[in-house]
């Protein structure tokens, strides 16, 4: 194991062994790091660099998204463009074709996304557009790519 500080090597012990911190390590790290600063601070990093690099490797995992329905949310989200009790310029439009949703999927998984995310403004999506929902992300498994959705 990588030596980095005292504190950061005691965080990172049952990490870099496939564990997981403990309570009182986690206590001790979220004490701890507010304070850290310095050399203290760059041992840190460098060790949740060596849990990231032991765990994950350096491969990334691309993943994007589709709005499938956009604007007017009858929500009152302070920090949401969608929301209808705002003025914005947010691009409205009701729920995509489920095919226009698997084309967009298709492109982006042809460019190396392996992930695909459907999401929709709004609380819930009546019955029907649920339905259309889940033709797209059949579509978007076919075609070999995982699938989310928060509609």
């Amino acid at each position: 194991m990588p030596t980095f500080s005292a504190f950061a090597d005691d965080i990172v012990r049952p990490l870099l062994a496939g564990g997981f911190l403990s309570d009182s390590l986690r206590e001790r790290l979220l004490a701890g790091l507010p304070a850290a600063q310095g050399a203290e601070l760059d041992a840190l990093a460098k060790a949740a660099d060596a849990v990231r690099r032991s765990r994950l490797g350096n491969a990334v995992s691309l993943c994007a998204i589709i709005s499938a329905k956009s604007g007017r949310c009858g929500e009152n989200c302070a920090f949401c463009a969608q929301s209808g009790h705002y003025n914005t310029a947010s691009p409205e439009h009701p729920v995509l074709a489920p095919g226009r949703i698997a084309a967009a999927a298709a492109a982006l998984h042809a460019a190396g996304v392996a992930r695909f995310g459907i999401v929709a403004s709004g609380k819930a999506l009546p019955a029907a557009e649920i339905s259309a929902a889940a033709q797209a992300v059949a579509a978007i498994a076919a075609n070999g790519m995982a699938a989310d959705a928060s509609l």
